[in-house]
C-alpha cells in the first residue's frame, strides 16, 4: 500500500506504530485506496461500510410492505 501511494515501503507500517502522520492528501489517498469515504474511516461502529453504502440506496426503493419483510428479518437475526 505505501508504494501505490507513492511512499517508501515502510510508511504505512510508521504509520501504524504511531510514528508518522499522514498528510491531508495522503489520508484522502488512504481512504481512496480502501474505498471508503473519511467519515467511514472513522466510524469505528460500522463494521463493513462500503456495504453499507451499496445496500442503503437500495433499501430506498422498496416499498412499505417489503421494508417491513426486511425489518423482520433484520430483528430476527439480531436475536
Amino acid at each position: 500500500m505505501s508504494l501505490f501511494l507513492g511512499q517508501n515501503p515502510g510508511y504505512i507500517s510508521n504509520i501504524e506504530n504511531e510514528k508518522a502522520m499522514p498528510s491531508m492528501k495522503v489520508f484522502f489517498f488512504i481512504c481512496d485506496y480502501f474505498g471508503i469515504s473519511p467519515h467511514e474511516f472513522f466510524d469505528v461502529e460500522t463494521e463493513n461500510p462500503a456495504q453499507m453504502r451499496e445496500i442503503v440506496p437500495e433499501l430506498t426503493k422498496l416499498n412499505q410492505a417489503q421494508h417491513e419483510i426486511i425489518s423482520a428479518v433484520i430483528k430476527e437475526i439480531m436475536r
